[in-house]
């Protein structure tokens, strides 16, 4: 037999013997092995995460119970229960045992008569939240639970809105007649109101009691305000069977100029050159006195008026403008008014157009923008 013949088969043998032994280690090894227990357990295997209280009446106390389940197959020792609000928020039994695939109650009581960090961040008619932490064990493994509790604040005085508008009024019309607003309690018997707005502000509110047994506010503005918006902060001192309740209100509204002239501003719309463009403007007294113009006066050439009255108190104002030169123009139309006490007021009303060379004119299709 060649040589090579023979090492070639010494070395096969060699292969052979390894793949063997190591097949019988295998299985030995594998005999011998104990069977790999697979774990139920989860990390947080508590089900509740959130609970949600609803719309809730603001100094208020009531009970909620939350369900706890354990999802888990072993027991779980909840060794203590923490909330977040010391004072609003309490929760019992403070320790207890979850058993697997069972549950236990959880009983939660918020109290939001009590001042708290907690109930600052909460604000009357906004949403409030909390949590409840638990502190479990299972097996040598602890974990920590959280449930995060909240809901809604209901005000037990309802002002809808808390921000009023008192509207516009012409500068004329001055002294304002009073005001007189509601006021509608929720869950609170109010047995007396104070409100205040302050001596510098020169408003006087009166509280008072109708004979449908609601309370209304009185408000009586200054003998004369200045022309511009006013705003009016007013502090209300309810007294009820729970104690004394504050609330902050704000009283708006606007002192105008008793002529107005609308629009104000008039953006017209691309038209040829020597074209004639038109608007129609309204003026008016807001007091209802008697209006005449004056005088009418243009920036520019090109433009007419053409008064047509509609009542004492009111004229319709045709503003005609001829189109003389191509691109964007801009004119201002002055009116001076005099009333029926000689008073004189200016109004004035700014307006655009734009003159094309002609009717197919592909430039500056769009209309006129106001800047």
């Amino acid at each position: 037999m060649p040589l090579w013949v023979k090492r070639t088969s010494w070395f096969v043998a060699v292969i052979v013997a390894a793949a063997f032994g190591h097949w019988l280690a295998t299985q030995v090894a594998t005999r011998n092995a104990k069977p790999i227990e697979q774990s139920t357990k989860a990390s947080l295997p508590i089900e509740a995460r959130s609970t949600d209280f609803g719309e809730v009446l603001e100094d208020s106390d009531f009970a909620w119970t939350v369900q706890l389940r354990n999802l888990g197959t072993e027991a779980i020792e909840v060794t203590r229960v923490i909330t977040s609000c010391d004072d609003c928020l309490q929760a019992t039994p403070q320790a207890f045992e979850l058993p697997g695939g069972g549950g236990v109650p959880l009983h939660l009581k918020i109290d939001l008569t009590r001042k708290s960090r907690e109930q600052e961040t909460i604000g009357r008619g906004r949403k409030f939240q909390t949590s409840v932490r638990l502190s479990c064990k299972l097996d040598e493994r602890t974990f920590e639970h959280e449930i995060v509790v909240g809901g809604r604040v209901r005000d037990v005085l309802s002002i809808n809105p808390i921000e009023t508008y008192l509207g516009e009024h012409s500068v004329l019309s001055q002294p304002l007649p009073p005001f007189r607003l509601p006021l509608r309690p929720l869950g609170a018997v109010i047995t007396s109101v104070q409100a205040d707005a302050g001596a510098e502000s020169g408003w006087v509110i009166q509280s008072a009691f109708d004979s449908k047994g609601k309370w209304k506010l009185e408000l009586t503005a200054p003998k004369s305000l200045p022309v511009g918006s006013f705003q009016v902060p007013v502090v209300l001192k309810m007294v009820t069977p729970d104690g004394i309740k504050r609330r902050r209100l704000v009283y708006s509204g606007r002192i105008a100029d008793d002529i107005e002239l609308t629009p104000s501003s008039v953006a017209f719309t691309p038209s040829t050159v020597s074209s004639t463009v038109t608007e129609t403007l309204s003026l008016r007294s807001r007091s209802g006195q008697y209006i005449q113009i004056e005088r009418v006066e243009f920036n520019g050439v090109g433009g007419k008026c053409e008064v047509t009255r509609t009542s004492m108190d009111r004229c319709s104002v045709a503003l005609h403008q001829k189109v003389l030169l191509p691109g964007k123009q801009e004119r201002l139309l002055t009116l001076t008014i005099a009333d029926s006490e000689g008073r004189k007021s200016v109004m004035q009303c700014t307006y655009w157009y734009y003159g094309r060379v002609a009717e197919n004119d592909p430039l500056d299709l769009q209309p006129v923008a106001l800047r």
